[in-house]
């Protein structure tokens, strides 16, 4: 085991999600490591970590292997051909893959982890956000006014891992007959309806809020996404062990959606793109919170 703090540099040339989940990764090392983390998303993404020394833009490393050098680390979970994606038992970007992946590189540096692994769940120091204060008194007020709030993150998916759907008419028909509910947006909607909102224009005020988005989440009783970056912020230790969350994913295979199966959370998974589907899937969870079962 290390007696001293060395200086680590870490990489990832993927998408705002695998960056995310890669906190698993940073979380576990800072204990040990002082972290440099490039990549080249073009916004800060580790913000709220003080021991993360952030840089945008990213050396031409070589994403195929997990070592380039002895303390250069490749965080990306598509390294080695696949290898950690294909895993035969829960196959996606999952939460066991992504630990498999956190494991091989804390056994290079003979690092010892609990047994328990819901305690790598990925976190967010949220007190450490831009606009924080301000943020929580927004969504306190929110609540006090509507019945539920159900964030859904509907963006496009950038890795193949859903189809593209246009949620525009699934959010404004769930308004129109959920008035005593507020749904709010990752992606803005053309609309007039009241109880729909967009979350960057309305609350976090900020342009780049993914981390501010993942705040918003611990607030809201549903959470809606086919695993797209604001999606998978979502996936955070603190919503996986609240039991009044209900996350609901639309994705192709359930692994991609459903990124733990073990928290205290509800998990609602669904590979029908259908619009009745995917409205009267959503629907019946709201009534079924507005009826606290």
């Amino acid at each position: 085991m290390l007696n001293m703090k060395e200086n680590i540099i870490l990489h990832n040339n993927f998408h705002k999600g695998d960056l995310f989940y890669s906190r698993i990764i940073v979380n576990i090392l800072s204990k040990y490591f002082n972290i440099t983390y490039y990549h080249n998303q073009g916004a800060l993404l580790f913000d709220d970590l003080p021991y993360v020394n952030e840089i945008l833009g990213i050396p031409g490393y070589d994403h195929s292997s997990t070592f380039l050098e002895q303390n250069i680390v490749n965080t990306w979970i598509g390294q080695k051909d696949m290898h950690y994606v294909n895993n035969q038992i829960i196959p996606g970007c999952s939460f066991d893959n992504h630990f498999n992946l956190a494991k091989d590189i804390c056994d290079y540096y003979k690092i010892l982890l609990n047994e328990n692994i819901k305690n790598y769940l990925p976190i967010i120091l949220y007190e450490n956000l831009k606009e924080y204060d301000n943020i929580v008194n927004e969504l306190i007020k929110l609540k006090n006014q509507y019945k539920k709030l159900i964030l859904i993150s509907n963006g496009d998916v950038l890795s193949g891992q859903s189809q593209n759907f246009d949620f525009s008419k699934i959010v404004t028909d769930l308004a129109t007959n959920n008035r005593n509910c507020l749904f709010l947006v990752t992606k803005k909607i053309n609309t007039d309806i009241t109880n729909i909102i967009d979350v960057s224009e309305n609350i976090t005020k900020l342009s780049s809020d993914m981390l501010q988005i993942s705040l918003v989440s611990n607030y809201c009783d549903i959470i809606v996404g086919r695993a797209s970056g604001p999606f998978c912020f979502t996936h955070t230790k603190n919503n996986f062990n609240d039991p009044n969350k209900t996350f609901i994913s639309f994705t192709n295979i359930q692994s991609e959606g459903i990124f733990y199966f073990n928290g205290k959370n509800k998990n609602i998974w669904s590979n029908n793109y259908e619009y009745n589907n995917i409205i009267k899937t959503i629907q019946d969870e709201i009534n079924l919170k507005l009826l606290n079962i």
